[in-house]
């Protein structure tokens, strides 16, 4: 599954090429400056997966909060204890 650039405030995570050339790593990109990531593409990709997979959990959990408040009711959600 081929991986997305992603965004980090003003940096761009770029990163590396399918076909893995010699040389082509992922890269960190602001601008015109880049920072070759020859050893940690892999645990940023991974952290950046797990930022984006707490975000979307975060939405859903909001969408339900909203949703609850709206129609009066109180529902406890799986894997949240006050």
């Amino acid at each position: 599954m081929r991986t997305l650039a992603a965004q980090m405030g003003e940096w761009t995570f770029m990163p590396a090429p399918e076909s893995l050339a010699p040389g082509a790593f992922a890269v960190l990109q602001r601008g015109g400056e880049r920072v070759e990531l020859r050893y940690s593409a892999v645990p940023l990709k991974d952290f950046l997966a797990a930022m984006s997979r707490i975000q979307s959990e975060f939405v859903r959990l909001s969408d339900a909060a909203e949703l609850s408040a709206a129609h009066g009711t109180q529902e406890r959600w799986a894997g949240i204890h006050a």
